[in-house]
């Protein structure tokens, strides 16, 4: 029998929950890349896959968008055991004065057609009775954040024959966070902050002959 302080215990149980968190919607996240200067793939952005009122679509950063829109670069899912290229119209939220770097809503998303979505192949898309509506106070309450940062996804070698895509997540109680929210000039209702510490959950990625994502937890 371990004995813990309250606080360890707390720590103890958020830590075990954001890993059925992170092994339950690790499916329904996915790495964007695009290509680099050489042409090989190079980790973008992360997406959400959603399913809303029937429609299949990507969420992702704005300014991971505007590199396609913008021409610099195509933009490809990572889907069950390929990159599937995004193409079509692409929605994004309005950059003040053209300078993504002032908006702090930076998300666009765009609506999957029927084969895209057979292109995917085994991946969930979250649906929106899964989307907690609960706009209660954030203070002291727990969240997980779950994606494949640019730092863990470099550009592959063009030698390779698969791309392992690096997930990581982590996980965050939410202290008085209004002071922040203010200097963002953000609503507090829809928006919170997260402080980054030196330690974090990481997911790796598992191998496959072109891209393949999945549940795999270990320490950082």
């Amino acid at each position: 029998m371990k004995i813990m302080t309250i606080n360890e215990a707390v720590m103890d149980y958020a830590e075990r929950k954001s890993k059925e968190v992170a092994a339950k919607f690790l499916r329904s996240v996915r790495l964007v890349y695009g290509l680099s200067e050489r042409g090989n793939p190079i980790g973008m952005a992360s997406c959400i896959l959603l399913m809303i009122d029937g429609h299949h679509i990507i969420l992702t950063a704005a300014h991971a968008a505007d590199i396609t829109t913008s021409g610099k670069s195509p933009l490809y899912i990572a889907g069950e055991n390929k990159l599937i290229k995004i193409e079509g119209e692409i929605y994004t939220t309005a950059a003040p004065d053209g300078n993504r770097a002032k908006d702090n809503m930076d998300f666009a998303f765009k609506i999957l057609s029927t084969s895209e979505v057979s292109s995917l192949g085994d991946v969930d898309f979250i649906e929106a009775n899964s989307v907690s509506m609960n706009q209660g106070s954030l203070e002291g309450r727990a969240f997980l954040a779950l994606g494949y940062p640019c730092s863990k996804n470099k550009e592959a070698s063009p030698r390779a024959k698969e791309i392992v895509s690096a997930a990581w997540n982590y996980q965050y109680i939410i202290p008085n966070s209004k002071e922040k929210i203010q200097d963002l000039q953000i609503d507090s209702a829809e928006h919170f902050t997260s402080h980054m510490e030196n330690t974090s959950e990481t997911t790796t990625g598992t191998k496959s002959m072109e891209c393949h994502q999945k549940e795999q937890a270990g320490v950082h």
